[in-house]
């Protein structure tokens, strides 16, 4: 009987912390499409099984920063001064072999800023993706400027490796990526803050003078005294008679 209890526990406690930490309901997502753009990186191969051969399940490209090969152009919608590059890297899932080559898994990290017509409307974030080409790599999420971010990067050239040098490292390699993002326009510190309740100065009483007459009041003489009345009895007694 008592395990019977427990999930109807478990259920009130969720709707009491539901209660306590309430968040308020995100706006839309706000969408925005980058025409293609060329990025330019170097790469460092790491053969981790050192086959020195090539590509075998576990070797990594790493790319520390991609950036706009000849800076990114403004774009439709009033998009400007735009900034963009990315790291990666990219592990081969599947052992290479003549003829048979496959597309390695990629994890990609960007760093995006843009701002619109009036150049006081920024935006800065971070937001990241993974996939393997040629399919469309997916954007997982985002940071900052670019909370919740989702979409979608197509490579609309295949990758060009640039120069291979003799030990894999690629010097120059360029892919071109079309962005579609989309996010939530919240800001940065958007957790909701509870209001502190105001504190009032505890009223004290005032100092009242001592009892007394007021100073520089008038002093009041003391009342005067009636005089003493003479004894009758003594004034009305006679001479006697002779």
């Amino acid at each position: 009987m008592k395990f019977q209890i427990l999930p109807f526990v478990a259920y009130a406690l969720t709707g009491v912390n539901a209660a306590m930490y309430n968040t308020p309901i995100l706006p839309s997502p706000i969408c925005v499409t980058l025409d293609p753009i060329m990025m330019q990186g170097d790469a460092k191969y790491v053969d981790t099984d050192n086959s020195n051969g090539l590509p075998t399940t576990g070797d990594l490209t790493i790319g520390e920063i991609y950036t706009a090969v000849s800076g990114v152009p403004n774009q439709s919608g009033g998009i400007r001064n735009i900034s963009l590059d990315f790291k990666s890297v990219c592990a081969v899932t599947k052992d290479q072999f003549p003829g048979a080559f496959s597309s390695p898994s990629c994890q990609y990290e960007f760093g995006f800023k843009f701002c619109r017509r009036n150049n006081r409307n920024c935006r800065e974030g971070t937001f990241s993706a993974h996939g393997s080409g040629p399919d469309k790599i997916r954007i997982t999420g985002g940071a900052d400027g670019f909370f919740g971010a989702f979409g979608q990067i197509t490579t609309t050239q295949d990758f060009n490796t640039g120069t291979v040098e003799a030990n894999g490292d690629l010097t120059g390699s360029t892919v071109e990526m079309k962005i579609e993002i989309c996010y939530y326009d919240v800001l940065d510190d958007s957790a909701p803050t509870v209001p502190t309740v105001p504190t009032f100065p505890t009223p004290t009483a005032p100092n009242l003078p001592p009892v007394g007459p007021p100073v520089g009041a008038p002093v009041i003489p003391p009342r005067p005294t009636r005089p003493t009345r003479p004894n009758n009895n003594d004034a009305d007694v006679l001479p006697p008679l002779v």
